[in-house]
């Protein structure tokens, strides 16, 4: 809306957790603290977007793949004590809990706001899939931190992420919070489409709301299951690229062989030149410097370029 300015606080915390902080997304700036603002027998906080300014906080909850604290899947498959890249490190999903975008249109002053055009899904007569475009900024966001070089890898081989349509859930907080974000592999294509679950809500409710008016009024959300811009970043970088530069595939299942002579592996170990100690090239190809330990000195490195 042409005029108005959102000042926004994330809260990052368990989204079922209500102290010391609450979790529901609230405008500010209402005499009753629990009311949403414009949302009928509730006044707007502004005449018009113009030159309106809307204070309002959020709620994230980062979920990793991990069993909590006590990280098995790690202890199980990896080496406990040191990341072996086995799972992602950044957060498989944000559980986030806006406000909608009907709310905030009414709290800034827009007359007859329609909430099934503002959040509905598009298969119910929605403007939009609200979470898949924040899903979408985030892959924009990631493709534009990629290096020049990293980026052509990923755009040659890399599985490309692409953004499906919002799905819902049943009508109930708590099947929203289980209910995950889908990464919809298609291996063969090449791509997987992300699908946000989305658990929008009617500003509707009028104020008092909660015992003793300590939550806000359940109205006027948009709940979305995100896509972490770190890990649309991490999987441009990494993950991304196992379909078809995974160490389990070969030649004839289509993964490209990496023939370059400047990106093989070699061992280098010291040696003297002209009175000075150097790198030298033993020509010995290898993996890790694990290898050139045992073909070379205790000191030896695996490099596609001469080590610093």
């Amino acid at each position: 809306v042409k005029g108005l300015s959102i000042t926004a606080t994330d809260s990052i915390h368990l989204v079922t957790e209500e102290r010391p902080s609450c979790h529901l997304p609230h405008i500010h700036g209402n005499p009753e603290d629990s009311a949403n603002p414009g949302s009928g027998d509730t006044p707007p906080l502004c005449d018009s977007p113009k030159e309106c300014e809307l204070e309002i906080t959020t709620v994230t909850q980062p979920v990793y793949d991990n069993s909590g604290e006590v990280d098995i899947w790690r202890a199980h498959f990896s080496v406990p004590w040191i990341d072996t890249g086995y799972l992602p490190i950044t957060a498989n999903e944000l559980k986030t809990k806006i406000k909608s975008r009907q709310a905030v249109w009414e709290a800034a002053g827009v007359q007859n706001v329609s909430y099934v055009e503002t959040d509905g899904f598009p298969k119910d007569g929605g403007s939009g899939d609200r979470c898949g475009e924040i899903n979408q900024a985030a892959i924009d966001w990631a493709l534009s931190k990629l290096p020049e070089k990293t980026r052509e890898r990923y755009e040659q081989y890399g599985q490309k992420l692409t953004v499906g349509a919002d799905i819902g859930t049943c009508a109930a907080g708590p099947c929203w919070i289980w209910d995950p974000l889908r990464f919809n592999k298609d291996n063969d294509a090449n791509v997987v489409n992300v699908q946000s679950v989305g658990f929008p809500s009617e500003n509707k409710n009028s104020y008092p709301c909660g015992e003793g008016k300590l939550l806000p009024c359940s109205a006027g959300f948009h709940y979305c299951k995100l896509l972490s811009p770190a890990r649309a970043l991490e999987w441009m970088y990494v993950d991304g690229l196992k379909n078809m530069l995974g160490t389990n595939k070969d030649d004839a299942e289509g993964t490209v062989a990496v023939e370059s002579k400047a990106e093989e592996m070699k061992c280098w170990e010291h040696g003297f030149e002209n009175g000075g100690l150097v790198w030298i090239e033993t020509g010995a190809s290898c993996k890790t410097s694990v290898d050139c330990v045992n073909m070379c000195d205790c000191d030896a490195r695996c490099s596609t370029s001469k080590p610093q």
